[in-house]
């Protein structure tokens, strides 16, 4: 079994979902990210996992992602990926944001219960978008709740460690979409 991960959290329930079904795992994961996240990394690896360092392009997420797809590409007969995050070719943005919808379901019901009423905004974290996605999806077309995704900065918006996407992005770099409907929403500022 082959998957990417950032933050490590996502690679670390890949190695153990792999080590219940006794399958040797993989982790494609971006020198950057294995700096960051040192200590996921140690994780991982006690748990058996092997960790491929990706040192392509800016060494980060997407890169991983792409060297991810070049290896199953080579080895899908044998080997599963189990992409975790809401990147890649379709259909895998949509697997993911369906399995991540969870969340969003959890929100719905816990809210409901203890307010009867749905939440005016949820704030969903940023990174690679799985977590918001998940949170997102069953309030995308519901126009009285608002949808905010949170992204941490930086020192500013040109410096290396900026993590304004969206402000210095081009387009094609930073992008996902839900459904038709997800795609006129408008994000608030």
């Amino acid at each position: 079994m082959i998957t990417e991960t950032a933050a490590g959290q996502h690679g670390l329930a890949t190695v153990m979902a792999g080590n219940i079904c006794g399958l040797k795992t993989e982790i494609f994961m971006g020198v950057k990210d294995i700096q960051r996240q040192a200590s996921n990394v140690k994780k991982m690896k006690l748990l058996g996992a092997k960790i491929r360092p990706i040192k392509t392009g800016a060494a980060v997420l997407k890169d991983a992602v792409s060297e991810t797809l070049r290896e199953w590409a080579s080895c899908s007969r044998t080997t599963h990926y189990l992409m975790g995050s809401t990147v890649g070719p379709h259909p895998f943005p949509t697997i993911v944001a369906t399995f991540q919808s969870m969340i969003g379901q959890e929100i719905t019901q816990q809210i409901l219960e203890k307010e009867d009423r749905l939440p005016d905004a949820i704030v969903a974290c940023g990174s690679r978008g799985s977590n918001a996605i998940g949170a997102f999806k069953p309030f995308v077309d519901n126009p009285e709740v608002r949808l905010y995704f949170v992204e941490g900065g930086g020192e500013s918006l040109n410096a290396e460690n900026s993590a304004a996407a969206f402000q210095l992005g081009r387009p094609g770099v930073f992008t996902w979409k839900l459904d038709a409907g997800f795609a006129g929403r408008a994000w608030p500022n």
